[in-house]
């Protein structure tokens, strides 16, 4: 959606203006309608959810609830939907 609305060389498609970034865009929104996007969910310590997306277009901003959140570890999840594959791992925040 945002490579279509946006153009190339505008930071979404990543790769310039290549022939890829249609096709990789269309892959992404066929995913997207399909409602088969991987979903990304980010923790603090408190196995508090911070972050949740399921879309090619959302990141996080290293905000929760507005405010900047504190220097430290932080785990996320990112469910694959593909027979369960899940990738976990932790990211770090410094200011």
């Amino acid at each position: 959606r945002r490579l279509s609305q946006l153009g190339a060389d505008t930071g979404w498609d990543s790769i310039g203006d290549f022939c890829q970034a249609k096709q990789l865009a269309k892959f992404l929104n066929k995913l997207d309608n399909n409602n088969a996007l991987a979903k990304t969910i980010i923790y603090n310590r408190y196995g508090q959810i911070v972050f949740e997306a399921q879309s090619a277009y959302q990141y996080w901003d290293g905000k929760f609830l507005g405010k900047d959140v504190p220097n430290g570890g932080y785990t996320y999840l990112i469910d694959l939907r593909n027979n369960g594959a899940v990738i976990k791992g932790v990211v770090l925040v410094v200011r």
